[in-house]
C-alpha cells in the first residue's frame, strides 16, 4: 500500500511541474536622479499580445520602467515619469510583448517511466523553444520618432529527468527576457542620443 501512494504521489509531482513563464528580470540599482531635467520619459502603454499573461503587463511595466531608471545615459538626461504629467518637452514610449513557447516531449524514449522502470528510467527527452519579441514606438507630441523591435529565441533540450526539471527552462526564459529588456533599453538610449 505505501509503494502505491508513493508511486501515484511522485506521479502526481511530476506531472505538475509545469513552465512558468512568469520570469522577470531584476534591474541594477537606478542611478541617483538630478533635481533638475529638461525632458521626461513616460512609458504610456506596456501591452502583453497573449491572454495567458495579461495580468502580468502592470509588473512588466515595472520592470521596464526600473531598467529605464538604471540605464545611465537615459538617467543623466530623462527623468523618467512614473505617472503622466503635462510637460513641454515629455517623450512618450508605447511597448508590446509577444512570445512564443514550444513544449515538446519524446514519449517513446520515456516509455520505461510507465513500465516496467516507473519513476527510475532517467531518459525523458524534452524540447522546449522560446521566442520572445518587444516592440516598440517613441513619441514626442504626438509624432512617432521611432518605432523598432528587439527579438530573441533560444532552444533547450534536455534529455535527463525532462518531465521534473522545470528549473532550466525558467531559467532560460529568464534569460531571454533579460536580453530582450536589456536590448530595447540599449536601443531607445541610442535612439533618443540621436534626437
Amino acid at each position: 500500500m505505501k509503494r502505491i501512494i508513493l508511486t501515484f504521489s511522485l506521479f502526481c509531482i511530476a506531472t505538475t511541474c509545469k513552465i512558468d513563464l512568469r520570469q522577470l528580470p531584476f534591474p541594477n540599482k537606478p542611478t541617483e536622479p538630478k533635481s533638475n531635467y529638461l525632458n521626461s520619459i513616460y512609458l504610456r502603454n506596456f501591452t502583453i499580445k497573449d491572454l495567458d499573461l495579461n495580468d502580468m503587463e502592470g509588473p512588466w511595466k515595472y520592470t521596464v520602467n526600473e531598467f529605464l531608471k538604471s540605464h545611465e545615459s537615459i538617467a543623466r538626461s530623462y527623468k523618467i515619469l512614473e505617472k503622466e504629467t503635462l510637460t513641454e518637452k515629455q517623450i512618450y514610449i508605447d511597448m508590446d510583448l509577444t512570445y512564443k513557447f514550444d513544449d515538446e516531449f519524446y514519449f517513446w524514449y520515456s516509455l520505461p517511466i510507465i513500465y516496467p522502470i516507473p519513476l527510475i528510467w532517467p531518459i525523458h527527452i524534452r524540447e522546449s523553444t522560446y521566442h520572445v519579441q518587444l516592440d516598440y514606438r517613441i513619441f514626442q507630441d504626438g509624432i512617432v520618432l521611432v518605432q523598432d523591435h528587439v527579438r530573441s529565441e533560444e532552444t533547450l533540450t534536455l534529455y535527463f529527468y525532462g518531465y521534473i526539471r522545470p528549473v532550466a527552462i525558467e531559467s532560460m526564459v529568464y534569460d531571454k527576457n533579460l536580453e530582450v529588456i536589456e536590448k530595447c533599453v540599449k536601443n531607445i538610449s541610442s535612439k533618443l542620443s540621436s534626437l
